[in-house]
């Protein structure tokens, strides 16, 4: 019979299985990270769709609500129906979960994705052992679960002890630019003479060929170029990677329709990202009726362009209901310093200089329903034009434009002296 154990205030994680076990934690940006072999945090904004890794454990937030399941004031927001999918990692196995939620009033029932009734409780923690190891597990929320951290207990006692292969690049994101020439950076390993497999994570924006690294340069936007090396009796595969940002110099514009429904509400075209994310209150969906994203008081919607851009303006449109922002909505940039003007569903630059826009809406009730947006941007002399002080200390940000101070598995905004690029930070 499974065992529930409810604790109401001490942080513990009981494992059924004794041999080389490991916890992993996966936490919410911005909380206190419960003491595990591993730790992973999980940045602020929209988690539904995404993957975080470990070595021991991955797990991948599903969405199958019309909410999104996203990273708020230091919680994890799961809504009802959306899953949790977990997976040992090289022959590890899940023997037990404990998560630590925010209160009693979200606090609801846990299942596996059969349906079964994993448990329910009414403290604040709550730890599950498995009757047998799992390669893998999908639980679901029954209702809204806010939660600071999930920590994942794993069996790694059958784990691939074969050595590990390192993979790197000499630097970890690189920029080409439409109709000119890229040179594939050369890829360093720590054993030689294994055979290594390619791809790219868009091959809209830019093709590998998959034996040879050889890089096509397509379309603007980015991508990610992934090496493996083929296992062998010897050594585990290993992976290494570097984010490509291909420019168009002849396009300055990028257009954003939201009246078809997302996977997320996280937009790319080309070289401009927007980032739909809550900062307190009800978090932004998108609603068929209407047909448009729903905005709320103190939602935020990030727009940034690479390093050597600058925003000139965005405009949206509205839906006829609800048409108007809240009054107080603020515009910031990366440092939290205003940034231009906003005015009758336009935001314009002026004499401000800057890559990354933070509007919030302002208020503490009432919404927008945004249908469409348009930006804007402007291409600096050349994507280096921006003279960096070497001196300086970096300040990374996350894509929300939340400064963080201790980045971790993901990718970030980093900002010296007045440079500003994007980096991916790794374990």
């Amino acid at each position: 019979m499974k065992k529930f154990l409810l604790l109401a205030s001490a942080f513990c994680v009981f494992g059924a299985f004794a041999q080389n076990t490991k916890t992993v934690t996966f936490y919410a940006e911005g909380s206190t990270a419960p003491t595990a072999d591993e730790s992973v945090v999980l940045p602020t904004g929209n988690v539904a769709g995404n993957t975080y890794s470990s070595d021991f454990v991955n797990i991948k937030f599903v969405k199958v609500s019309s909410s999104t399941s996203n990273v708020t004031s230091s919680l994890v927001r799961w809504y009802a129906s959306d899953k949790i999918e977990l997976s040992g990692v090289d022959d590890a196995k899940v023997t037990a979960l404990t998560l630590v939620a925010s209160g009693t009033s979200y606090v609801k029932d846990i299942k596996n994705e059969s349906g079964t009734v994993l448990g329910s409780w009414s403290g604040t923690t709550w730890t599950y052992d498995l009757d047998e190891a799992a390669d893998a597990l999908t639980i679901v929320a029954s209702a809204q679960i806010r939660f600071s951290s999930l920590t994942v207990t794993c069996d790694a006692s059958v784990v691939d002890n074969r050595e590990k292969v390192t993979l790197t690049f000499p630097e970890s994101s690189y920029t080409a630019t439409l109709g000119e020439s890229f040179d594939s950076p050369e890829v360093s390993a720590s054993v030689e003479g294994l055979v290594y497999s390619w791809e790219s994570s868009d091959p809209d924006v830019a093709s590998v060929d998959s034996e040879t690294g050889v890089v096509s340069i397509l379309t603007p936007g980015f991508t990610t170029i992934t090496v493996r090396s083929e296992e062998t009796e010897v050594y585990r595969s290993g992976e290494g990677s570097y984010e490509l940002l291909v420019i168009d110099p002849n396009k300055t514009d990028a257009a954003f329709d939201f009246t078809k429904e997302p996977d997320n509400l996280v937009f790319q075209d080309g070289v401009v990202n927007v980032v739909f994310a809550a900062d307190g209150g009800t978090a932004p969906k998108w609603y068929e009726d209407g047909s448009a994203i729903r905005f709320y008081a103190k939602n935020t919607v990030t727009i940034s362009v690479p390093e050597g851009y600058r925003l000139v303006d965005a405009v949206f449109t509205t839906s006829s209901t609800y048409p108007s922002f809240n009054n107080g909505t603020t515009c910031k940039n990366a440092d939290d310093e205003d940034f231009g003007t906003f005015s009758n569903l336009k935001w314009s630059a002026g004499d401000d200089n800057g890559n990354t826009l933070v509007i919030k809406n302002g208020g503490t009730s009432g919404q927008v329903r945004i249908q469409t947006l348009k930006v804007n941007f402007a291409l600096e002399t050349g994507v280096a034009g921006i003279e960096a002080e070497e001196n300086a200390a970096p300040v990374y940000y996350n894509l929300q434009g939340v400064r963080v101070a201790q980045p971790e598995n993901g990718l970030y905004i980093e900002v010296k002296g007045n440079s500003s690029r994007k980096v991916f930070v790794g374990k």
